[in-house]
């Protein structure tokens, strides 16, 4: 029942993914409910059967976000160096 649970991810129900990983945890030892959550799992399927994600393909519009440049000379990264050991050997390549 957790390996068919698994597929319906796969397919595409996201809305379960975390249900179904915390049973599948416990499909080596299951204990006493497991297979209750299991059913309440199946029941939910059945009741939104028709739900569906949408994927937008269009490139989306930009053009009114601002765009900011900023002065990194006053961050705390400004003007570091890498620091090297002292005894570490001279490299052979780039």
């Amino acid at each position: 029942m957790i390996g068919a649970l698994q597929w319906c991810v796969t397919l595409g129900r996201i809305d379960i993914h975390s249900a179904v990983t915390t049973m599948s945890s416990f499909n080596a030892a299951p204990r006493v409910g497991h297979l209750e959550r299991v059913k309440q799992m199946y029941g939910y399927l059945y009741k939104v059967c028709h739900g569906y994600n949408r994927v937008r393909t269009g490139e989306p519009d930009y053009s009114d976000v601002p765009i900011h440049n900023y002065d990194w000379s006053h961050s705390v990264y400004y003007n570091t160096k890498e620091e090297t050991p002292k005894d570490a050997p001279t490299p052979k390549g780039n």
